[in-house]
């Protein structure tokens, strides 16, 4: 996001309003689909939030949670339904998903998302709870935290990905300016230009 601001402009307000609008959204719109689960829908849309700068990035990023968590059930239905909760082989996957969450999330958030959805699915097999209906319920609910989050990127207080990317480049190009100034003062001999010691 562009550095600075203060009030609405500044960055950190900004998101904060997108993201409350985004969760009430997910709140609203997951209890009416289901009392129990509506949780995910608002964990969806407040995780969409994280490291994101402009509604560009917000979009991809909810984009790539769907992506993760449709990859994720259909690994749960071929893996997790069919352990029938057994508890060592149950382990041994969480184990490794556990691993896949943390070796993937700076790599590729859709992967990090698989792991997690995949976890989750051997997890609720292993309590005996797991069933189709249940993981297309958390489709469902993602869905509509990613809808949430595209919603308030949108609507409230809305930066677009070219201005959050201009306010980088003019920043860039400052400092640069600044370090070939800084530069051709000491080249040219100028005792002052040096750096303190």
């Amino acid at each position: 996001a562009p550095p600075g601001g203060r009030g609405l402009a500044r960055p950190a307000t900004r998101q904060a309003f997108q993201a409350a609008a985004a969760c009430a959204f997910a709140l609203a719109a997951g209890q009416a689909l289901s009392g129990e689960r509506w949780y995910w829908a608002v964990g969806t849309a407040w995780w969409i939030f994280v490291n994101t700068a402009s509604r560009g990035e917000t979009l991809v990023r909810g984009f790539r949670r769907v992506v993760g968590t449709v990859s994720g059930i259909a690994a749960g239905l071929a893996v997790a339904i069919p352990l029938h909760g057994a508890p060592a082989p149950t382990a041994v996957l969480v184990a490794a998903c556990v691993f896949g969450i943390f070796y993937t999330a700076p790599l590729s958030y859709s992967w990090m998302v698989f792991f997690v959805t995949l976890m989750a699915g051997l997890l609720y097999g292993l309590l005996g709870v797991l069933h189709p209906g249940l993981l297309a319920l958390r489709l469902e609910q993602t869905a509509i935290g990613a809808a949430g989050a595209g919603l308030a990127v949108a609507l409230v207080l809305p930066v677009t990905t070219h201005a959050a990317t201009d306010a980088w480049i003019r920043r860039a190009l400052e400092s640069v300016r600044r370090c070939a100034a800084d530069a051709a003062r000491r080249l040219a001999g100028n005792p002052a230009a040096d750096p303190a010691p």
